[in-house]
């Protein structure tokens, strides 16, 4: 029992020592032992155990600040592991290849029905077994789908978007691929990519909005999405925010993806079109939005929160939800206006997923 426990500790700190460097780029064999904590010889095994591998290199020396000797930076080969990623769309399988640093190596779209979901499954073999005869070091895939995932088992519990209901997925995929995959809603994958761009915040937890045609969100705690007992956590779309609003496909009134979704907004300008019938129309979108923010700062007190939305360019939606805030700021705990972040590019659900698969490698 001690050997097998010791073994699966090296095994940790083998993949701990990977995911430090794949973020930091380079370190020290000194800055690797303070960050992880373990002794200098542990440190050492797994490094020169690495480089004989050809995982880590030997860069160059960092000259110390003050006197003493130059010590070795150690870096990663990011060409030895590469990660699969797809996105599933209605129209559409988008997929690439990443490397280790989350650098697209190859970056392709193959147009289908997704509904058939025998074709869409066969594709995606194909797609996996052909890289799979190029590539030497694909680590698994990563795979994004626009509905409600069962992440234990990769089932497609629901996906209006696809017409999917109860698709199991990764057994499909199990039946005929060795590779590890992971399968996870799109816009909880999307949201992984906070981890690589806001990492002074992600260390701790934030909440994550998307919004397009439809509204989704996804918690973030310590690297880890998460899902709730039946794995519809992030289903802000379908809070009511208006109960005398417009009926939503959901059966309810004044859902907030019913009152400011794309497909929403996008039949509005149709029907008005001055700049300032727009200004008081995402005014309006914003305060909606602030109803659920306010919610969610109650209930999960997040460090911070990001809105990926197409209205992050009007100034109008923005000062909206922050006014809304700012009003109720003794209310909010702490959380101040530097805590919400709009972005200006949205997240990668590509990236997302191809880091979803190599989070789940180095767990």
């Amino acid at each position: 029992m001690t050997s097998r426990g010791t073994g699966i500790l090296r095994e940790q700190n083998e993949k701990r020592v990977l995911s430090l460097l794949r973020k930091k780029k380079e370190m020290t064999r000194k800055e690797l032992m303070e960050s992880l904590k373990v002794s200098k010889n542990t440190v050492s095994i797994i490094v020169d155990q690495y480089i004989k591998q050809g995982v880590i290199q030997e860069i160059g020396r960092k000259q110390p600040n003050k006197a003493g000797r130059p010590t070795v930076l150690l870096k990663l080969n990011p060409a030895l592991f590469e990660t699969i990623s797809m996105v599933i769309h209605p129209d559409s399988i988008e997929w690439s290849v990443y490397n280790y640093f989350l650098e697209p190596l190859q970056t392709e779209t193959v147009f289908l029905d997704t509904s058939d979901v025998q074709t869409c499954v066969n594709q995606m073999l194909d797609i996996i077994e052909e890289e799979q005869k190029n590539r030497k070091n694909v680590i698994g895939v990563g795979i994004a789908v626009p509905g409600i995932v069962d992440t234990s088992n990769g089932s497609v519990i629901s996906s209006v978007k696809l017409d999917w209901k109860n698709v199991p997925l990764g057994s499909y995929l199990k039946q005929s691929i060795s590779l590890p995959f992971y399968i996870q809603n799109n816009v909880k994958v999307a949201a992984l990519c906070a981890i690589e761009e806001q990492d002074e915040h992600a260390q701790t937890s934030f909440f994550y909005i998307r919004i397009g045609e439809g509204i989704g969100a996804a918690f973030v705690m310590n690297s880890q999405i998460w899902d709730g007992e039946t794995s519809t956590a992030g289903e802000i779309g379908h809070l009511s925010v208006n109960p005398d609003g417009p009926e939503c496909r959901c059966g309810q009134k004044g859902c907030l993806e019913r009152l400011i979704g794309q497909k929403t907004f996008l039949e509005w300008t149709k029907k008005n079109g001055t700049v300032y019938e727009m200004q008081l129309e995402l005014t309006k979108y914003g305060e909606y939005l602030s109803i659920p923010i306010m919610n969610i700062i109650h209930l999960l007190n997040p460090s911070h929160i990001i809105i990926d939305s197409p209205y992050n360019d009007y100034d109008s939606f923005t000062d909206s939800v922050t006014r809304v805030l700012e009003e109720r700021s003794r209310l909010t705990h702490g959380l101040g206006q530097e805590d919400l972040i709009f972005n200006e590019e949205p997240y990668s659900e590509l990236e997302g997923a191809a880091l979803a698969m190599i989070l789940s490698y180095e767990e």
